[in-house]
């Protein structure tokens, strides 16, 4: 990379983070050494990391600041729908930054809540239960972007300087909603990226 990366989670057997050494806690994980993600290149990443719905989740120190331009690119499979669940999140319940799956309509939802309060909200796609989805956000600080599958699919703008601690994997700490499927190649950069780049990491 660049030197941008915060982290880069392959599960490739291990919760480790590549980039910089910030290696999750896992619980109740299983790792799939060849069900990775396939990029529309039609190369396929080795493996995954496998989450039950009920009580897996990997919990890491990393945190996540609205106010700072900031990356989160992922793949997803769900392994059932409808079921609202929690991605990648920061904080906790109703303070948090979180990326999910809605369980109405299934769509891809990034959305932030401070005290409950919601601080914006944007929503993509639905996701196919059993495909994998390319899931990006990326932020200068200010404007918002929602990627899938390397196309922007919704924006939005924040004004809010809130830091969200202790990124979870396959959960939102303090809520019912766990992960049931699989997720691939997380990276966390500390820089917003363009449309072109989006589209690369999506075909990576």
């Amino acid at each position: 990379g660049d030197g941008s990366d915060l982290a880069l989670y392959r599960f490739q057997g291990n919760a480790v983070d590549d980039a910089n050494g910030n290696n999750g806690t896992p619980t109740n994980v299983g790792f799939s050494l060849t069900n990775g993600a396939q990029p529309s290149s039609g190369a396929r990443f080795g493996g995954s990391a496998a989450f039950n719905g009920s009580n897996s989740f990997i919990q890491t120190s990393l945190s996540y600041s609205n106010n700072t331009a900031n990356t989160i690119s992922f793949w997803f499979k769900p392994s059932t729908t409808p079921a609202w669940q929690r991605l990648v999140s920061f904080g906790t319940n109703s303070s948090e930054v979180t990326v999910q799956q809605r369980g109405d309509d299934d769509r891809l939802r990034f959305i932030s809540r401070a005290s409950g309060t919601i601080l914006y909200d944007l929503n993509g796609n639905a996701m196919v239960e059993g495909q994998w989805t390319h899931c990006l956000v990326t932020t200068d600080g200010t404007n918002i972007t929602l990627y899938q599958d390397g196309v922007a699919v919704d924006t939005g703008t924040t004004s809010n300087t809130n830091t969200y601690n202790n990124m979870t994997i396959g959960w939102g700490a303090g809520t019912p909603e766990y992960t049931n499927g699989f997720i691939d190649q997380l990276r966390i950069f500390n820089r917003s990226v363009n449309a072109t780049e989006a589209a690369t990491l999506y075909d990576d």
